[in-house]
């Protein structure tokens, strides 16, 4: 289920670590593939402003092109509208370890104060240039609903037999996933194809690890079941529906003041190392003040 999106390794994200004895943070560049399950990092909630985010899931996707830290196609967050884009071939062109992260907040902020998701535009239709705040939360919030029901291993391409048909019938889950998510809970076609997904497209390990969390799997609106977990219980396993009709219109919110607040925070700018280094780059410490929260709940 996972967005299938690439960022280096050696990219830097600012990881929140407690101040013994104090209740605020002291904040550390640290490189993405030096990250684990449970960490903090800096990034944004879902209303854009600054929060404390819990990495839920962490996988290496091979060795690839990047361009300045991302594949061409990942998401990240677009300053200008406050929408979602896919990142562009902008920046350095490099060979390197690609990996996928995930975490409790819509949007995790590297240490230029880029905004990145866990997805790419392959998840949806390479022709998906940009996608609405408001359809990509749902999206978000329903991958984050699957992991912590199953596990995070669909953010690793060893969880894969057949990575191809996974990006194949990426949009066709994308759509359903959306339509599922929303208020109407429209869900039957997302049981179907979660369910040819997962017996088709997994190893034997992650097949059998999601039937095992997921008993109701095939089933719409049954506990234990994909539907269940995207639509919080609302599913209605009486409608059918088309996704065909799903369209993901940008829309046009406005993120100057959010992003501004972040790039003070961000002044470390992340240098191109010729080989992986860990950093530890001390900054002000981060007080629990009402600019930063605890984004970890859904």
């Amino acid at each position: 289920m996972a967005g299938l999106s690439c960022m280096s390794g050696n990219t830097g994200t600012f990881k929140a670590i407690p101040i013994a004895n104090s209740t605020g943070f002291n904040s550390t560049v640290t490189i993405v593939k030096e990250l684990a399950v449970g960490d903090t990092i800096l990034g944004l909630g879902a209303d854009k402003k600054p929060a404390l985010c819990t990495v839920e899931a962490i996988g290496q996707f091979g060795h690839g092109e990047l361009f300045g830290n991302y594949t061409d196609d990942h998401f990240v967050l677009n300053p200008a509208t406050g929408d979602i884009k896919q990142h562009g071939a902008v920046g350095n062109r490099t060979e390197e370890d690609r990996y996928d992260v995930m975490t409790s907040c819509p949007v995790g902020l590297d240490e230029a104060g880029t905004g990145f998701t866990p997805m790419d535009g392959g998840f949806c239709g390479k022709s998906t240039a940009e996608m609405a705040w408001s359809d990509y939360l749902l999206i978000h919030a329903s991958m984050l609903r699957i992991v912590r029901a199953t596990g995070g291993y669909w953010f690793s391409a060893s969880a894969y037999s057949d990575f191809d048909s996974v990006v194949q019938h990426g949009p066709e889950l994308c759509a359903a996933m959306l339509a599922c998510a929303g208020e109407g809970s429209e869900c039957d076609e997302l049981e179907r194809v979660a369910e040819l997904f997962v017996d088709s497209y997994l190893t034997d390990t992650a097949r059998e690890a999601t039937h095992t969390s997921m008993p109701g799997l095939g089933q719409v609106g049954a506990p234990g079941s994909v539907s269940f977990a995207v639509s919080q219980g609302k599913a209605d396993s009486g409608k059918s529906i088309s996704t065909k009709g799903i369209v993901l219109i940008a829309g046009a919110a406005v993120l100057a003041a959010t992003v501004a607040a972040v790039l003070v925070v961000a002044a470390v700018r992340r240098k191109k190392r010729s080989a992986p280094a860990m950093l530890n780059i001390e900054t002000d410490p981060i007080t629990d003040s009402p600019a930063i929260k605890d984004d970890s709940a859904v």
